[in-house]
């Protein structure tokens, strides 16, 4: 029962390290959109999503 315990522990300890390793918020592809670019994403039937929250 203390291998699970402790296998368990190094998972989650694992899990908490990978997160902050390969989190990087200034690389992402987010970027405003103007409204042509929005219409043309949806003639072409293109999934498009839109994040509309405030950066308070």
């Amino acid at each position: 029962m203390m291998a699970w315990g402790q296998a368990a522990a190094f998972g989650g300890l694992l899990g908490l390290v990978s997160f902050g390793w390969f989190y990087h918020p200034d690389d992402g592809f987010w970027r405003p959109y103007p409204g042509d670019v929005l219409s043309q994403h949806l003639e072409d039937n293109q999934t498009v999503l839109i994040d509309f929250t405030a950066d308070w």
